[in-house]
């Protein structure tokens, strides 16, 4: 299902079964850094990045009919963000196994939206821009103001 408001678009149907979409926004929510468990490599390689986006960005995302539960997407291209988000140190006491994740708040942009599955499980994937930028504040000429305070 896409909904109407979604920040992306259907761009195709991989060869291997699963929707990809064009558009890039703002992915907001809880992330999870973690060792994957089929990983051919060796130390940070092996590091996995996920984020429950937050409800106001879930709601518009393109999702299976059937998916009831929470979802969560899995960040591809993403170890410049891996070394902003958690410090060398926890880091390594992932790989050492001495801590199960590294968990937090993040706003980053994507593109590259995916969405696959198979018979019992679904999975999404977005692509790492860049990190979100806080809104610029900006100052405002007051000598025009009105009121108790002009």
């Amino acid at each position: 299902m896409i909904p109407s408001n979604s920040p992306v678009k259907f761009r195709e149907w991989h060869e291997y079964g699963f929707a990809q979409f064009d558009g890039r926004f703002v992915l907001t929510g809880e992330f999870a850094l973690n060792m994957t468990d089929n990983c051919e490599g060796a130390g940070e390689d092996c590091l996995a990045l996920d984020i429950k986006p937050d409800l106001a960005i879930a709601s518009r995302l393109p999702h299976w009919k059937d998916d009831a539960g929470e979802i969560w997407i899995g960040i591809t291209g993403e170890k410049q963000l891996v070394q902003t988000i958690a410090s060398p140190r926890q880091r390594a006491a992932l790989v050492a196994g001495k801590i199960p994740h590294v968990t937090g708040r993040v706003s980053i942009v994507v593109d590259d939206f995916s969405a696959g599955g198979d018979c019992d499980s679904h999975w999404y994937t977005a692509r790492f821009v860049k990190l979100a930028q806080p809104p610029k504040l900006a100052l405002t000429d007051a000598s025009g103001a009105v009121g108790c305070w002009a």
